[in-house]
């Protein structure tokens, strides 16, 4: 008997989910695979100039705007120094991995996030906010609220997958990057 693809358990093929290091990176990985891991994700996800846009199109209030405009500043004065020095370095790599970022997260809806492992790190963020130990007895049913039905075996290994992560959001884009800025002055 042969199992057609949507009868298989398990993660989806072609689909990797490294162990994250910190929460940001965790939610990265959760919602676009491998690619989510990678040090150009990092660099699309910050983009001010995203955030910009949707508080645009939103008409959000002039005061969330002025911050994001001073983030934009510094934002881009950090990332004109990174692609200068990918350039001199010759790092083709680096911009095909950011295209195939840029075509993951311009392809993605942010406001349905279905996957467990996304749940997983939502939930351990709600617990260390709360003050609440996270246990994957928790994690049963906080993923039951939201809709998603889990064997123990997976419950399992998203748990681990998620106890993985830190409790602290990404460095500054030149960090990331292994990029250090210039001093100016």
């Amino acid at each position: 008997m042969s199992l057609t693809k949507q009868s298989r358990r398990g993660r989806p093929r072609g689909k990797e989910y490294p162990q994250p290091d910190n929460l940001t990176k965790g939610f990265l990985i959760a919602q676009f695979g491998k690619i989510g891991a990678s040090e150009e994700m990092v660099v699309v996800f910050q983009c001010p100039y995203r955030t910009i846009d949707q508080l645009q199109k939103s008409r959000v209030l002039r005061q969330v705007l002025n911050v994001v405009e001073r983030d934009r500043k510094q934002w881009d004065a950090e990332i004109s120094q990174i692609i200068g020095q990918k350039i001199v370095a010759g790092d083709h790599h680096f911009f095909r991995r950011m295209a195939d970022a840029v075509e993951a997260v311009s392809q993605t809806k942010f406001e349905h996030v279905k996957s467990p492992r996304y749940h997983a790190l939502d939930y351990k963020l709600s617990c260390y906010a709360q003050g609440i130990h996270f246990t994957q007895k928790g994690l049963r049913p906080y993923l039951g609220s939201k809709g998603v039905s889990i064997d123990s075996s997976t419950l399992s290994k998203i748990y681990r997958w998620a106890s993985g992560a830190k409790l602290y959001l990404l460095p500054l884009i030149p960090s990331a990057l292994g990029v250090k800025p210039k001093r100016s002055g």
